[in-house]
């Protein structure tokens, strides 16, 4: 008599699901049905039902093109009534959760509109690829999570409600093998902080993932600087011929930190070919120097006084395969625009 009630329960709860059930994009190929749950990666974009298996790779070097794309059943707006959440008031949304080895270190929550049922992704693009891919950079950002040699990366996809911060099992997983060299990752410098050693202008320590780094006044001059990141070591002086020009120089190569014309908060970092942009975030505001931001191709860095000093500041660090020198030449032109001049 229990085994018949069950299963009347069981019929009476998948009919009502059935009937609740949303429009989405169910199966859309052959190759979604094969890769129910996962995925696969390859060199080259996967586009949507016109896969290509022959392009099909597992390892990866770093540096190559890293595409792919996950397959799953039914829409995150399905699971959303699945898990018992209530439809959004704005929009649905799943988390990427990344691994190394073993270890999640990263999550990256996107929005869709529910229907979804398959998602391409791109973790390295290709010299001719122009898209900014939301997850082009995960990789590139967090190589201190790599070790050198194989690395097995794992990609899990999850229905994910904000307003209570949950997330359900993935409804899709895939792996793939990243070989990285070891000088990919022992070149990675990631700044967190920079105040000063003695509440003094005139030397400035470096905190990060570095054991140690200082910036400090050559004989107490404000025009020259000597700086040392663990094994990398420079000087930093104002140019010969402008005033409003700084040299950093490191092994033998040097980067140029010059005022923008017309913009006298605003200076470019200018490393070889490339120009990059320093700037306040609030430049119209009288405390405009609290809160700076820099960027270049390969992520931001976002520098803020803390607690509204100007001998202590927090670096958000988002370009940990920026080199180092690049991001020192932006905070250094900070602390003495805003604590030094």
């Amino acid at each position: 008599m229990k085994t018949k009630i069950l299963i009347i329960i069981l019929f009476i709860t998948s009919l009502m699901n059935a009937q609740n059930k949303l429009p989405d994009g169910g199966i859309s190929s052959e190759v979604h049905r094969k890769y129910l749950g996962s995925g696969f990666f390859s060199n080259k974009e996967v586009l949507f039902k016109k896969e290509d298996l022959s392009t099909k790779k597992t390892e990866f070097t770093w540096g190559e093109p890293i595409y792919g794309r996950f397959y799953w059943a039914e829409g995150i707006n399905n699971h959303y009534i699945k898990n018992g959440w209530k439809k959004p008031y704005d929009t649905y949304r799943y988390v990427i959760r990344y691994y190394a080895n073993g270890k999640l270190f990263k999550e990256h929550i996107s929005q869709t509109n529910g229907e979804r049922t398959s998602l391409p992704v791109c973790l390295y693009r290709a010299s001719y690829d122009t898209y900014d891919w939301n997850e082009m950079k995960i990789l590139s950002q967090n190589t201190g999570a790599f070790k050198p040699g194989k690395n097995t990366i794992k990609i899990e996809v999850c229905p994910y409600e904000r307003s209570s911060n949950r997330r359900s099992d993935p409804v899709a997983t895939a792996s793939f093998m990243l070989i990285m060299p070891a000088s990919a990752i022992q070149n990675t410098v990631k700044f967190k902080k920079i105040e000063t050693a003695w509440k003094k202008w005139d030397e400035w320590k470096i905190n990060g993932n570095i054991r140690f780094g200082y910036i400090r006044s050559t004989w107490g001059k404000t025009d020259q600087w000597e700086f040392k990141l663990g094994d990398i070591k420079g000087k930093i002086e104002i140019s010969p011929v402008r005033d409003d020009q700084w040299i950093l120089t490191s092994g033998g190569k040097s980067i140029k930190m010059e005022q923008v014309y017309g913009y006298p908060k605003e200076w470019n970092i200018i490393d070889g070919t490339h120009s990059y942009r320093l700037k306040p975030v609030w430049p119209n505001k009288n405390d405009y120097w609290k809160e700076w931001e820099f960027k270049t191709k390969k992520g931001s860095l976002k520098i803020e006084s803390a607690w509204d000093k100007k001998d202590e500041w927090n670096i958000k660090d988002n370009m940990p395969n920026e080199k180092p020198e690049v991001k020192l030449a932006a905070i250094y032109m900070v602390i003495y625009l805003t604590s030094i001049k």
